[in-house]
C-alpha cells in the first residue's frame, strides 16, 4: 500500500491553514493509507511558511517548503511532486489553502486510487453546479471557460480545471511534468489534458466547492490570459502529434 503526500501551495494563507491541516489530521486516523502534507510557500508576505513551521511541532506528518524566487501555483506543485518523488510517495493529492476544497474527500481519492485508477478528479460539474458562495458572474465564467478548455481539447471530462485531483506515480513518469511550464491555474487543465493523452484510468466524482473562507482569491487577468493561450497551444501540439496518443 502506497503513501499519500498531500501538497498544498500557499500565499498568505496564515488564517485558513491551520483549520485543513487539523481536518485532514482527523482524516489520517480514518483513511487506510500513511498521509504527509507538504506545503508550498511562496515566501508569503504574511508569513504562512513561518506558521507552518511552528505547526511542525504539532503535527509531525508537516512538511514545509519554502521557496524564494520562482513565484506561481504551478511551479509551487511541480516543486512538490518532485520532493515527494524523492521521498519515495506513490500516491500525491493536490488541493487548494483557502478552505475551498474539503478534506473528507480525502477517503474518497484514496478508495479510488486503490481500486486502480490513475488519475482522480474532484468534480464541481459532474452533475449539474456543486459550488456555494460564487456570484452569478463567476460561476457564469468558470463554467463557461471549463467547457470551452473541454470541448476544444476533446476530452470527455466534465470539470477539467478542477484543482481537487489525485494520482499515482506511474502517471507523474508519463506525463513528465518537467515539461509543464504553465505557472497559474492553466496547470490544472494541462495536467489533465496530458494525463487523458497518456492513457491513464481517469475517475471523477462529485464534490461541493466552497468560496475560499478567508482571505483574497489569486485569480489575475494575467493568469486568466496565460490559461487562454495554453488551450491553443495544447491543441495545436496535439494537431501535428506532439503528444503520446492513447
Amino acid at each position: 500500500m502506497e503513501n499519500l503526500l498531500i501538497i498544498i501551495p500557499t500565499y498568505n494563507e496564515r488564517k485558513n491553514i491551520k483549520n485543513i491541516i487539523e481536518e485532514i489530521s482527523v482524516i489520517e486516523i480514518k483513511a487506510n493509507v500513511k498521509i504527509s502534507i507538504l506545503i508550498v510557500d511562496d515566501n508569503s508576505p504574511d508569513k504562512t511558511w513561518e506558521y507552518v513551521e511552528n505547526l511542525k511541532r504539532q503535527f509531525n506528518f508537516l512538511n514545509l517548503l519554502k521557496r524564494e524566487k520562482e513565484k506561481g501555483l504551478g511551479k509551487s506543485y511541480i516543486a512538490g511532486i518532485n520532493w515527494g518523488i524523492e521521498r519515495g510517495f506513490g500516491y500525491y493529492l493536490l488541493m487548494d489553502g483557502d478552505g475551498s476544497h474539503s478534506p473528507k474527500y480525502i477517503v474518497e481519492f484514496i478508495k479510488y486510487l486503490e481500486s486502480g485508477y490513475d488519475y482522480i478528479l474532484g468534480s464541481r460539474y459532474l452533475h449539474g453546479v456543486s459550488v456555494v458562495n460564487w456570484s452569478i458572474t463567476r460561476l457564469f465564467i468558470s463554467y463557461s471557460a471549463n467547457k470551452f478548455v473541454r470541448v476544444l481539447l476533446g476530452l470527455p471530462i466534465r470539470d477539467v480545471t478542477s484543482g481537487f485531483k489525485a494520482f499515482t506515480k506511474d502517471v507523474i513518469k508519463k506525463i513528465n511534468p518537467e515539461k509543464i511550464k504553465s505557472t497559474g491555474y492553466a496547470f490544472h487543465f494541462e495536467t489533465t489534458f496530458l494525463a487523458y493523452r497518456s492513457g491513464a484510468k481517469i475517475k471523477e466524482f462529485p464534490i461541493i466547492f466552497i468560496e475560499r473562507r478567508q482571505g483574497k482569491s489569486k485569480l489575475s487577468k494575467l493568469i486568466i490570459f496565460e490559461s487562454f493561450l495554453k488551450v491553443f497551444q495544447l491543441k495545436i501540439k496535439s494537431i501535428f502529434g506532439y503528444f503520446k496518443a492513447k
